[in-house]
C-alpha cells in the first residue's frame, strides 16, 4: 500500500491540515517539529468539520521514508531536505506551493483568512494529485 507523507517545516500548520484534508494512508512531519498544533489552524479546520487538536507533530528522519512513498513537501526547505534523501530511500516526490501561515499580530478573522486560503489552495492540490479522472 502507497504510503502519503506530508512535510512542512514545523508539523504544527500545513502538514497536519493537508493530512487530515486526504484521509487516508497520510503522515504528516515537519523538518523541526513543534510542540503542538497552531491554534488556528485547528479552528479553520473545524470549519472543515475536521479535528486536528489531538495532532502530535513529529521531526522526520531518513528512516521515516520508503521506496514507493509518495513524498509531498509543503515548503521550499522540507523539499530541499527530502530531494537529498530521494535518491538514496526511492521515494516520489513532489513540492506543492502554498501560501504563507500568517502572522498572528492581526485580527482574528484576518488571521484565519490566511489558514482558510492554505486550506483551499491544499483542497486545489489534493484534487489535482489524488481525484482528478478517479
Amino acid at each position: 500500500m502507497v504510503k502519503i507523507v506530508f512535510i512542512c517545516d514545523r508539523n504544527t500548520v500545513r502538514s497536519p491540515m493537508a493530512a487530515a484534508l486526504l484521509g487516508r494512508n497520510a503522515e504528516s512531519y515537519g523538518l523541526d517539529a513543534d510542540e503542538y498544533v497552531d491554534p488556528f489552524a485547528c479552528a479553520a479546520m473545524f470549519e472543515e468539520d475536521l479535528d486536528i487538536t489531538d495532532h502530535q507533530p513529529k521531526t522526520v528522519r531518513f528512516r521515516d521514508l520508503k521506496a514507493g512513498d509518495i513524498v509531498i513537501t509543503l515548503s521550499r526547505n522540507a523539499f530541499e531536505t527530502a530531494r537529498k534523501w530521494r535518491d538514496k530511500a526511492g521515494f516520489e516526490l513532489e513540492y506543492w506551493n502554498l501560501p504563507e501561515v500568517p502572522g498572528h499580530d492581526a485580527p482574528r478573522d484576518t488571521i484565519l483568512d490566511g489558514y482558510r486560503a492554505i486550506i483551499r489552495a491544499i483542497k486545489g492540490h489534493i484534487d489535482n494529485r489524488f481525484t482528478k479522472g478517479v
